[in-house]
Parts: structure tokens; sequence; C-alpha cells
């Protein structure tokens, strides 16, 4: 039997796996920056940067563990904190993702597992992305967030499929692989954002497979739908 042969649900991230938020990070980075230098702090983009990653390979929370480094006191962690808002408008899909997931969907019924607290079908919906997705579990609504277990488990029950026949896509191997791995789903990670720095600490945390971007997903399930060969791990 062929690795994917059961699979019948796709279930994907949003942030960098679907959605490229180097915009976005950039924007934070100059925030941050421009935070610090209220109190005369001045930090290079490269050093916020670089504290950025540290923080995402020790699978700590990215923008809280920054500025808790950078902070030299209480007064600057709440205020830094304080000023950095994510911009919905720097938002942009990765070149080719709705091409692909509109391939896929041929084949697969398509959901989001993602850990959102806004309006995520009008987030979905200003991206082009609306009506592709058969089922949308979004952490706001759901009342629990990724990585805890139950979110991807009520993804499967309202699936109505079983864990082996349910595939997540995802870039945080923390966030991503390692619940869905727990609950029995097939994984693939994409390296994208900065999840790509984050090297698996145990078994649980291996993907099933790995690809460089989402056009690459199609390709990796092809024989399951096609029959031509085994698939293989791109990337």
């Amino acid at each position: 039997m062929k690795l994917f042969d059961d699979i019948r649900w796709i279930f994907f991230d949003l942030g960098s796996t679907l959605i490229d938020e180097s915009a976005q990070m950039e924007q934070l980075i100059r925030d941050i920056r421009q935070a610090f230098l209220s109190f005369d702090l001045d930090y290079a983009p490269e050093q916020i940067r670089s504290t950025m990653v540290r923080a995402m390979m020790d699978y700590s929370p990215m923008l809280r563990t920054t500025i808790f480094s950078l902070a030299r006191s209480e007064e600057q962690l709440e205020a830094v904190s304080g000023r950095l808002h994510r911009d919905p408008s720097l938002d942009r899909l990765y070149p080719g993702t709705l091409e692909a997931l509109k391939e896929l969907s041929g084949h697969y019924r398509l959901g989001v597992i993602a850990n959102l607290t806004g309006d995520g079908k009008e987030k979905l919906a200003r991206l082009g992305l609306d009506g592709l997705f058969s089922l949308c579990l979004f952490s706001g609504e759901q009342g629990v967030a990724k990585p805890e277990e139950e979110l991807f488990r009520r993804a499967i029950q309202q699936a109505g499929c079983a864990p082996a026949q349910a595939l997540m896509v995802g870039d945080r191997l923390e966030q991503d692989i390692y619940p869905a791995n727990r609950v029995g789903m097939k994984t693939v990670r994409i390296l994208q954002g900065f999840g790509r720095y984050q090297t698996p600490k145990g078994l649980g945390y291996q993907p099933t497979a790995i690809i460089q971007k989402i056009q690459e997903l199609g390709p990796l399930l092809q024989a399951t739908y096609r029959g031509e060969r085994e698939p293989v791990t791109v990337g």
C-alpha cells in the first residue's frame, strides 16, 4: 500500500504555510526596534531577527520570547508588547497557492486548523480562499488552540474520517506536526517562515514527509490519485 493511499482529508495551517508572513515579520521587527528606541535601546534589525530565530529553534513563543530577551525591565516588556499589532493588509498568499489548492480540491476534501482569534472566514475570503475548504477550525471559535491535541481530534471527528485518513500540512513542528502525529494523522512539514529553522527534538516531531513549497504537495500525493508511482518525499 502506498504511503498516502488512505488520505481523504487534507488540513492546512495558515501562517507560513499558505500565507506568506515575510512582510508581516519584517514590519514587526521594525516596530520592535522603534519601540525599544523610545527607551534609548538601539537594536539592529538583524539582532532582533536572530533572536526570533533562536526562540523558534527553542520551540518558544517567538515574539514574546524575543521581547523578553531584549527588554531590561518589566516596564519595557509591557510597553513594547503593547505596541505590536499585525497588519492584515500585509498578508499575501505564497505564489501558486490558490492554483495548488484548487487542484487538490478535485481529489480531496480540504480543511483548515489554525490559531486565529479574529474572523477566520473573513480572512480566507479576503485572500481569495473562500469556498475551497469544507471544514475550518479556528482556535478563537473553538476555545482551544494548537498545540492542544483536542483541536486536531475535533477536526477528525467533524470530518467523519479515521485519523489515518487525514493529513496535516504545516510549518511548525510543535504546533502542527507533533500534535497531528499524536492523534494518528499523517503529516507534511513545509519549510517556510521561521519554522524552517526548527529541528525535530524527538521521533514524535518527525513528519511523514517534507516539502519546500505548497506546489510540491500535489506531486507528492499524485500517485495516490493517479496510480502512477510511489510517492516520494520532496525537498
